[in-house]
């Protein structure tokens, strides 16, 4: 009873739990927080500060993308998350979130949402030559549509040679690419403007 503040880094539920979701309903209990690291990352925070989303005009599609280096899917740990056994869902139960929660602040900025978005088509599997054991799930595609007509796409995936965790919003006037950063890549934004 000591209304010590607790932060949520994956406000997530499977299914079966959503009903006890409402138990961290923050509006009437102010000392839950969901904070995803993707919006709480110096990136995002500048966009919000600088009301950059706001430069591209109105949306017309967003990607997100969260892919993990070579040695992160070799930890033991991240293949038991990205097992479908394990995790209850493989790499887009794990990481495919993380992007999302950028899109859906990012949308309400401009007076969207995800919620409710129409899923179109969902592709997983495993890419040939991917490190760990073959029934761990590699490589995620989500396609979807918000209630408003905005394109959505996710790519999640583990065991690339690189390491990208960002959002790029597209606009009628230009674009916004939100890269987090990473363990071995500072963050940075890039609004690319259609007049140059």
């Amino acid at each position: 009873h000591k209304r010590v503040k607790v932060y949520v880094e994956k406000p997530f539920a499977m299914p079966q739990e959503l009903s006890t979701v409402a138990d961290l309903d923050t509006e009437t209990k102010k000392n839950i927080f969901a904070v995803d690291f993707f919006v709480d990352s110096d990136a995002f925070d500048y966009v919000l500060r600088q009301k950059l989303l706001d430069e591209i005009g109105a949306v017309t599609h967003v990607v997100g993308t969260e892919v993990e280096k070579v040695d992160t899917a070799l930890d033991p740990r991240v293949q038991t998350l990205m097992d479908p056994k394990e995790s209850g869902g493989g790499i887009g139960y794990d990481v495919a979130e993380h992007p999302g929660a950028i899109m859906e602040v990012g949308l309400r900025q401009k007076g969207s949402t995800i919620r409710g978005a129409d899923i179109k088509n969902v592709v997983m599997g495993r890419y040939e030559g991917a490190p760990g054991a073959e029934n761990v799930e590699t490589y995620m595609e989500i396609s979807a549509e918000t209630q408003d007509g905005i394109p959505l796409t996710i790519y999640a995936a583990t065991g690339f040679e690189h390491h990208y965790e960002g959002v790029t919003f597209f606009g009628d006037k230009g674009s916004l690419e939100i890269m987090v950063g990473t363990e071995t890549h500072d963050p940075y934004v890039i609004l690319r403007l259609n007049d140059g």
